[in-house]
């Protein structure tokens, strides 16, 4: 399965231990794990100003994602209209990558899962509910 994360699950993944770490590892070991250079960007300035982990450690973290399949966000194939335009930046990098699951936290996003044909949108908690069912 082709699987997108949204910046608060990397996140969360990496600055706590919790649901959103055991499903990063759940991904890395059985399923295909894709992430956009918007992700990226955006993971690198919120651990730097909300967490102030140091810049090596960001340089370290963001090298290692980068080993994975990244998607760069062609903003011609715009397909659906969210209120932060990070948002729908990155939902569309997740269509554009073919993902089979966008997990994500944010509400916004998150309301959208039954207008958005393309993939399923899933919240952290449902993932690790079906994660922990079938890995």
């Amino acid at each position: 399965m082709r699987v997108f994360l949204d910046t608060n699950v990397l996140v969360s993944a990496f600055t706590t231990r919790g649901i959103s770490s055991e499903i990063f590892e759940s991904i890395i070991q059985f399923h295909e794990f894709i992430i956009s250079t918007d992700v990226l960007l955006e993971l690198s300035r919120i651990l730097d100003t909300k967490f102030h982990v140091p810049t090596e450690e960001i340089h370290e973290l963001t090298s290692y994602l980068s080993t994975f399949e990244i998607v760069h966000f062609s903003a011609d194939k715009t397909l659906y209209t969210i209120r932060d335009p990070n948002d729908n930046a990155i939902l569309h990098a997740a269509i554009q990558a073919k993902a089979d699951i966008f997990i994500t936290g944010d509400n916004d996003l998150l309301s959208m899962a039954s207008l958005v044909k393309e993939l399923s949108i899933l919240s952290p908690k449902t993932t690790w509910y079906i994660f922990k069912s079938t890995p």
